[in-house]
């Protein structure tokens, strides 16, 4: 494994960076989607004032690593960390201000944290019983969140090292690897599970760190299923109108089941879209996960960015997300539809949407391409018009008003 880890590291480019800051443009639309609540990882947030009370709870995570490995010394993980030091350095985009020594210190403080942790969340006999972190639920789902943003990384490579050496003889998960164990519990954060199998092992050697593992975890799933639907217009991405626009030409919409969340098709004026749960985690994970698209556009394909894009165009109001509810495509489980609507909204604010990986091109001409005919449309839209209570009540007032005079005009023609 040693021989994998150095073969992993060498086959890196030299100095090319791929753990970046936000950048203002991002981050305005929604900073806090990008800062960690709880816990500080890597050099971007370390030393933060609002983090200090989560440093404690490392330094214990530390302590307990060893005295279970009966251990007393951090000598040999620093030794094994300082050769990777300048490696590891090298990933982050923007100078970093520690020192040799409180960067290695950082790496094996923050890295062997993840893995402790982590490895609780598999492993509950390794849980202290007045450990906090485990006592409220909430608390260790805030700690989930900061594990995956963008800016609250370390390199893989890094945990990897950490991880093998700190197994335990007796350790019943020596067969697993820092990977499986993360997506074991990180992957329950993703809106859409299916196809994201956590016992499937995966290799680590072209993963950067946490939230590239879930990216790319999640991703394939829809890759393999359509390598060629992306054809048609690549030049040109012509938006599609919303949810009740649609309707009213007569396009239909229903739930896709058994698929993955990419998976949106079109097809006989259908259109098929899997289901979202959308909550307070839906738009952090959104933001981080496109904004991994942003600063990797070279190698990534921006399936979130496409999607978040795709949802944006069928939701303008919050009777669109009330139309996608009574279709179970949306869960919601925000305050009220308007929020959902706003999050789609702004989702993609001040993102570069790059035409020749948007992966729904071939959905938004087919849409784009329908027509309906002129009785279908009529019908379509008086259908639509029908299901306003109010519109109803007025038709079936007015068919009433009319019948009871034909009944009258009939009564008279009768008499006379």
């Amino acid at each position: 494994m040693a021989q994998r880890i150095a073969n992993h590291v060498l086959s890196r480019t030299p100095f090319k960076p791929y753990i970046f800051r936000v950048d203002d443009l991002l981050r305005t639309v929604n900073e806090k989607a990008y800062e960690p609540a709880m816990v500080a990882i890597g050099p971007y947030h370390h030393g933060k004032k609002i983090l200090e009370r989560m440093e404690e709870h490392k330094s214990k995570y530390l302590q307990q690593l060893l005295q279970r490995r009966n251990e007393s010394s951090v000598d040999k993980y620093v030794a094994k960390l300082r050769a990777l030091e300048e490696e590891a350095r090298s990933c982050y985009a923007e100078p970093i201000s520690l020192d040799k020594d409180k960067f290695v210190e950082m790496m094996l403080v923050d890295g062997c944290f993840i893995i402790e942790f982590l490895r609780k969340t598999k492993m509950k006999e390794l849980v202290d019983e007045d450990d906090p972190i485990f006592q409220i639920d909430r608390i260790k789902n805030i700690l989930g969140r900061d594990l995956i943003l963008f800016e609250n990384q370390l390199p893989l490579f890094i945990l990897v090292q950490l991880f093998n050496m700190t197994k335990h003889s007796d350790d019943h998960m020596n067969d697993m690897d820092i990977a499986e164990i993360a997506l074991n519990f990180l992957g329950r954060k993703l809106p859409c599970s299916k196809g994201i199998q956590a016992s499937t092992r995966v290799s680590i050697d072209n993963f950067d760190h946490l939230l590239g593992l879930m990216h790319h975890r999640w991703s394939p799933s829809f890759a393999e299923m359509a390598p060629n639907r992306n054809v048609g217009n690549q030049d040109k991405l012509q938006l599609i109108k919303s949810t009740t626009e649609l309707e009213r030409v007569g396009i239909k919409f229903r739930k896709a089941v058994n698929t993955s969340l990419f998976d949106i098709r079109f097809r006989k004026k259908i259109m098929k879209i899997p289901s979202i749960t959308v909550n307070d985690e839906t738009e952090c994970l959104f933001r981080n996960l496109i904004a991994y698209e942003q600063y990797h556009q070279n190698f990534c394909q921006n399936y979130v960015t496409g999607y978040a894009t795709f949802m944006n165009c069928l939701i303008d109001s919050a009777k669109d997300v009330e139309a996608l509810r009574s279709y179970g495509i949306i869960e919601n489980r925000l305050a009220d539809d308007a929020s959902v609507s706003a999050m789609f909204n702004k989702l993609c604010s001040n993102v570069a949407i790059n035409r020749r990986k948007f992966c729904y091109s071939h959905v938004l001409e087919k849409v784009n391409d329908y027509r309906p005919g002129f009785l279908k449309k009529k019908y379509a839209e008086l259908k639509y018009r029908l299901r306003d209570p109010l519109t109803f009540l007025n038709v079936k007032f007015s068919v009433v008003t009319i019948v009871l005079a034909a009944i009258q005009i009939m009564d008279l023609v009768n008499k006379s």
